[in-house]
């Protein structure tokens, strides 16, 4: 089928029969039970490696056993039917299926997860800018004209935007070429000729995209462009009157059309204009302090576009009168964050809830006069979502602690939870308006979907998993080149995660570093393969294994989680461990640490030899410091690759 194109056909065929088949088949027949079970794992199969079943050459297909639990039914039948062709049989599954369905991976980190107003449609968005639109149903793939795989930005430098209208039947997209795309979302294909203007040459910023029952926007530097969804024709034109370079933060349109609001950067400035649109004037403009790099700033209008709340990286978020811009109140002023905020309105116009990826805690307020309702506390890291039930009533927050949880909205007493099965190493989710689905995006950036109402193969959504649900691996190699770490986890009746080692030489195995239930971010080997130092998402502790004895020597607070990168100076005295914008150097002889924040930084730092300097790449920008001074010793010029970087050993030459 995959071979003569119809690989999306036979998925909605088994799809069509798993469901047939349990509703009216089954009965207390164990053959049609296993009939079932073989549906069941033949169609997750195909959603599972769908993207890469349509672009394999048929000999591939001999190597599906290898992707296929050993206890599946298929499993089974193909070594027995196989065993002469293939004798010596290996699979990196050794357990079954989970109780999701696996639509797929991405090539990079997404940035994005958005269902469909009905559920029925999952938008999911990657760093890299492909855009994949899924039909949560079948778990197939929904196809734009012409055969085309997915939604790809034809300059994948990232910078791209989506979002669904509010009936869920049209999506769009905004490309990194400033191009704004508007597909039906049932068939992906093209519902009004691309809205396309030229982007200036050499320009790194971002486009935004949002709709509303009448009207496409699409938000760029210097200028606001309004399509009009009736006629399918551009109807305005709205001028940014910014003065040097500007970086688009956010756009969005209110419900009932009539106001939108944009947020760009300037220098250290966010700044807000917001128009009336019926009468095409600028209502209100105010400026809010911020970092230094273009962050997501958050605006959200309430369902009777009577409410705006307004807020950026660092500024307060703010309640607004969206028709006179009208300040209301200033949210979250008793929590101390920065990261991702959130923000949304109760469908019933009466509560808005507030939280943060860097804060455990939820707040509940009033929409009509911004009043704090309760704080829903329980969560142990970091919120990634937050949605009321279409009733008003209750409200679910998912957090990196790998928990949902759910609370009365009015008193704020916890309530019985939903996907209480739900585990593993999950960076970004989100709920179906009617919190039926649930989608885990995974540190290896596979998507899990689960579903109350569909009956998976395993275990039921509310047990425990069977299988680990695409926890990150990291692997790293000593300076010698003697040693290999790995990052491991299993979920066979506990969770458990930690470091393997092997030498490189013989490949012998020289056991295992105990991390619990906590899965790893890092991993570094000093060069003397003395030392072995890891990171954790969940944890702030540095732990740190003697290689000889593989025992734990020490215990070291970073005061801060998911700690990714890690090096060591050569001397092996001097320890660097970094996040996204945060660096941290400790001395090891005295275990204390040097908090830099370091605006633009992302990833990829390097050690002078002797541990007194430190260099990376901020912005677009390489630069090299003193750790004891804080003096930056070098700032190039632009650097529009960032990658690794390194010191030649004798310290006075830096490569990137």
């Amino acid at each position: 089928m995959s071979w003569r194109g119809g690989i999306l056909t036979c998925i909605d065929g088994l799809s069509r029969v798993r469901l047939k088949a349990k509703n009216e088949l089954l009965g207390n027949s164990n053959s049609l039970k296993r009939d079932l079970l073989v549906i069941q794992h033949a169609h997750q199969f195909l959603v599972r490696h769908q993207a890469l079943l349509r672009e394999s050459a048929l000999q591939a297909y001999f190597m599906a056993l290898f992707f296929t639990p050993k206890d599946s039914p298929m499993f089974d039948s193909y070594r027995r039917r196989h065993q002469s062709q293939l004798r010596n049989i290996s699979t990196s599954h050794t357990v079954q299926w989970g109780n999701y369905m696996a639509l797929g991976r991405h090539g990079d980190y997404i940035e994005q997860l958005l269902f469909s107003a009905d559920g029925s449609r999952l938008m999911s968005l990657d760093n890299d800018g492909v855009l994949y639109v899924w039909d949560t149903t079948t778990g197939a793939l929904v196809t734009a004209p012409a055969g085309d795989k997915k939604f790809a930005v034809p300059d994948i430098i990232g910078g791209v935007d989506c979002t669904f209208s509010l009936d869920g039947k049209l999506f769009a997209f905004a490309t990194f070429q400033w191009q704004l795309h508007i597909r039906y979302s049932h068939n992906g294909e093209q519902a009004f000729p691309p809205l396309i203007h030229t982007r200036s040459e050499g320009s790194l910023v971002y486009s935004y995209v949002a709709l509303s029952p009448k009207r496409a926007v699409l938000a760029e530097p210097q200028a606001v462009w309004i399509l009009d969804l009736e006629s399918g024709q551009e109807m305005q034109h709205l001028t940014i009157d910014y003065e040097g370079e500007v970086a688009v933060l956010d756009v969005a349109i209110s419900p009932d059309s009539r106001t939108l609001v944009y947020i760009g950067k300037q220098s250290h400035l966010d700044r807000a204009i917001v128009w009336n649109l019926e009468r095409r004037e600028v209502i209100a403009t105010f400026d809010m302090e911020a970092a230094s790099i273009p962050y997501r700033a958050v605006v959200a209008f309430s369902n009777d576009s009577a409410r705006v709340a307004i807020g950026a990286f660092y500024a307060a978020t703010k309640l607004y009168n969206s028709t006179s811009m009208d300040e209301i109140t200033t949210l979250m002023e008793d929590i101390q964050f920065r990261g991702e905020k959130l923000v949304t309105f109760c469908p019933r116009n009466l509560y808005l809830a507030t939280g943060s990826r860097e804060n455990p805690s939820v707040i509940i307020w009033g929409q009509e006069l911004g009043n704090k309702v309760a704080t829903l506390e329980g969560h142990t890291s970091g919120v990634v979502s937050i949605s009321f039930s279409n009733d008003g009533e209750r409200i679910a927050s998912i957090s990196t602690d790998q928990t949902v949880r759910v609370w009365n909205v009015s008193s704020g007493e916890p309530l019985e939870s939903i996907f209480t099965g739900y585990m593993g190493d999950i960076r970004r989710c989100a709920l179906s308006s009617d919190w039926t689905k649930l989608i885990a995006a995974t540190a290896g950036n596979e998507l899990h979907l689960y579903d109350l109402n569909a009956e998976q193969s395993g275990e039921s959504a509310q047990g425990k998993h069977a299988e680990p649900p695409g926890v990150g691996v990291v692997f790293t190699a000593s300076a010698t080149g003697k040693i290999l770490a790995r990052s491991f986890a299993h979920f066979q009746g506990h969770r458990q995660m930690g470091v393997r080692l092997w030498e490189t030489k013989t490949g012998k195995n020289l056991g295992m570093l105990d991390t619990g239930p906590h899965s790893v971010a890092g991993i570094a080997i000093s060069p003397d393969d003395r030392l072995i130092v890891i990171s954790m998402w969940s944890r702030t502790d540095l732990l740190i294994w003697d290689l000889d004895t593989r025992t734990k020597v020490q215990e070291l607070d970073s005061q801060r989680e998911g700690l990714e990168g890690l090096i060591f100076s050569s001397s092996s005295k001097v320890l660097a461990a970094w996040t996204f914008g945060h660096i941290l150097i400790c001395d090891l002889g005295s275990s204390k640490f040097e908090y830099k924040t370091i605006e633009g930084f992302e990833n990829f730092l390097a050690l002078s030899p002797d541990g007194t300097q430190f260099a990376g790449i901020r912005n677009t920008t390489l630069f090299v410091r003193n750790i004891a001074s804080g003096v930056e010793l070098l700032a190039s010029g632009e650097v529009f690759y960032k990658g690794p970087c390194t010191f030649h050993p004798n310290g006075n030459l830096l490569a990137i």
